[in-house]
């Protein structure tokens, strides 16, 4: 598969985060796909969806993208909506534990694209009271 290992880095781009969130919306047809289709479908989200976390205490590759890079570029934010959209309640739990890492460790989220995925997780019921992530009640 020509995305396998690079479906981070095209997500931060303009036309890549495009033809991500394309691919990861036909998971939406997942029934109409043949079992080596879906599988795919399925790697791409759990590429998007496994990305490390940054802990300054460790030492990373120059070029590594964390799950946090993704919260804050202005074209994959909308990437992790649409994967927060089409994943099941697994995948979801694991997002929002990285968006929860994310809300302790950004300074001002004012200034970043996460505003954007925390103002699509009202859609969902989930809030952010402080710097806490609250699922099914109002702040």
């Amino acid at each position: 598969m020509i995305l396998q290992g690079n479906v981070a880095r095209m997500s931060l781009e303009k036309d890549g985060s495009k033809l991500i969130e394309n691919c990861v919306k036909m998971i939406g047809r997942i029934h109409t796909l043949n079992l080596t289709q879906a599988q795919s479908l399925l790697r791409i989200l759990d590429e998007l969806i496994n990305l490390p976390i940054y802990l300054p205490q460790f030492t990373y590759a120059f070029d590594q993208v964390f799950f946090s890079d993704l919260l804050t570029n202005k074209y994959s934010n909308y990437v992790v909506q649409t994967v927060f959209e089409y994943s099941d309640m697994p995948r979801r739990h694991l997002i929002l534990q990285k968006v929860q890492h994310a809300l302790n460790s950004i300074q001002d989220i004012k200034d970043t694209s996460l505003r954007h995925i925390l103002k699509y997780l009202q859609k969902h019921q989930i809030y952010v009271k402080g710097l806490q992530l609250i699922v099914g009640s109002t702040v």
